[in-house]
């Protein structure tokens, strides 16, 4: 299976129901994210959201990262006061050779 992959630039009928059925993949308490909150977060010059298309060209998977250290107390403060809640995660890195 071939996988491409795009930066996401224009919310389309087409995205919003890839990500109605992606983040319950992810997330059972998830809010489902309609056009307009899509479009807050594309347009965030903070954010790329990438997309993954199977051979068909059907969208398989996105991706977006937001998170800090722990050791930036500063930014996780202003995390918590734009209204971001601390998961308990565990990070993992694969170093490609």
């Amino acid at each position: 299976m071939a996988i491409g992959i795009e930066v996401l630039d224009k919310v389309t009928d087409e995205v919003v129901d890839a990500f109605g059925r992606l983040l319950p993949q992810l997330s059972s308490t998830a809010e489902p994210l309609d056009a307009d909150a899509l479009t807050i977060v594309i347009s965030s010059p903070a954010v790329t959201v990438l997309l993954a298309r199977g051979d068909g060209g059907s969208i398989i998977g996105t991706l977006t990262l937001v998170t800090s250290r722990p050791s930036r107390q500063a930014a996780g403060g202003l995390y918590l006061k734009a209204g971001f809640t601390q998961r308990e995660t565990r990070l993992y890195r694969y170093k490609f050779s």
